[in-house]
């Protein structure tokens, strides 16, 4: 929200101080581009101030490479990681694993030096920037609102959603900016006044002029690419709810309340405790980690009387049935790890007692003779 609003902030600025009547450097051919403005300004109120041009340009620089060299050592790191070590299960070693992530971090800078080339015909830095990362902004919105707002949307539907909302929105950002590359499709600017102004240059005054017949577009590729993210949050909700329906909804009852928007609870049914319980229970994970647990606590378990007397009234196998069964066996965990405990400290007594004898070997009898 703060860098939308000093964006904003820097835009009136422009607008003001451009108003009439002054004119716009774009009429007079000072600048070619609208991405030109804000230096455009720079370099007019502060022509007058040695280096302070020069800083806010190296600013910028900063700020931009610094961002970039984040974000190419991460996909690197993520490359090797989840696709080299992950999908072809390959373990390089470290100075190799040090050369690969080098040599590509290398080649995605020389890949994103070549995209300047492309945006330089796609129009303005902030649209293409947006309507990219619209693609996934949207479809992550639209994932998280399904989850939050339908409780009964299941897994099959979320997951196919996402991908059919990341595939529209997709195909509608890409689209819209192949065809303002081809020229095929404009953007339209909104008028300005430059009545007032003296000479105006050719390819401002063909900015406003529509030289292409726009009806053969696809309905798609003429959406402002503001509309790209909602376009694909609505993609996703439908088709989630959609495939939800088809697979078969999950009962809103056995949803954790937590997990859900507190705007729906008032209309959600009232949540089901012991037969959830059993259900959970019945499931294979939840058998196998218990056995594993309970496997642990009968192989660290000794001769120990605290550790017999703790393990005495603790049935080996657990069959819950009801909360108070549930209740009576969480009594009996904590008997076992009360009797571990205590089994620890008794062993530490016992070590601290021979360290003595060691030091003093003469009994108390022989002391007390003294």
């Amino acid at each position: 929200m703060v860098f939308i609003s000093l964006c904003c902030w820097c835009g009136l600025v422009l607008l003001a101080w451009w108003s009439p009547p002054k004119c716009d450097p774009r009429v007079s051919g000072l600048i070619t581009a609208d991405d030109q403005l804000l230096p455009a300004y720079v370099m007019e109120i502060a022509r007058h101030l040695h280096g302070i041009p020069g800083l806010f340009i190296a600013g910028i620089f900063g700020a931009a490479l610094s961002s970039l060299s984040v974000g190419l050592n991460s996909t690197s790191v993520v490359i090797l990681e989840d696709f080299v070590k992950g999908c072809f299960k390959m373990k390089p070693s470290e100075q190799c694993s040090g050369i690969f992530v080098k040599l590509l971090v290398v080649l995605l800078g020389l890949l994103a030096l070549s995209f300047v080339f492309l945006v330089e015909k796609l129009g303005g830095v902030l649209s293409v920037t947006n309507s990219l990362a619209a693609v996934a902004a949207g479809t992550s919105f639209g994932v998280f609102t399904l989850g939050i707002l339908f409780p009964w949307a299941n897994s099959e539907g979320a997951f196919i959603g996402t991908i059919a909302g990341f595939a529209v929105s997709g195909w509608a950002s890409f689209g819209a900016n192949a065809a303002i590359g081809s020229d095929v499709l404009r953007p339209r600017k909104l008028p300005i006044p430059y009545e007032h102004c003296g000479n105006v240059s050719h390819d401002f005054a063909l900015m406003f002029e529509q030289q292409h017949d726009e009806a053969d577009v696809f309905p798609l590729y003429r959406l402002s690419y503001h509309w790209f993210a909602p376009l694909g949050t609505l993609v996703v909700l439908l088709v989630g709810a959609l495939v939800t329906w088809i697979t078969g909804a999950n009962d809103p009852s056995c949803v954790d309340r937590s997990l859900l928007s507190p705007v729906i609870h008032r209309w959600l049914p009232q949540q089901k405790h012991s037969s959830t319980l059993d259900e959970w229970l019945r499931t294979s994970d939840s058998r196998v980690s218990a056995d594993l647990f309970l496997k642990d606590l009968e192989g660290g378990r000794k001769s120990h009387p605290v550790m017999k007397s703790s393990s005495k009234k603790c049935p080996r196998h657990y069959h819950v049935s009801n909360v108070t069964a549930a209740l009576t066996h969480t009594e009996c965990f904590i008997r076992r790890v009360s009797g571990i405990f205590w089994k620890r400290k008794i062993v530490k007594i016992n070590q601290i007692n021979l360290r003595r004898k060691v030091k003093y070997p003469q009994s108390r009898k022989n002391r007390n003779s003294y």
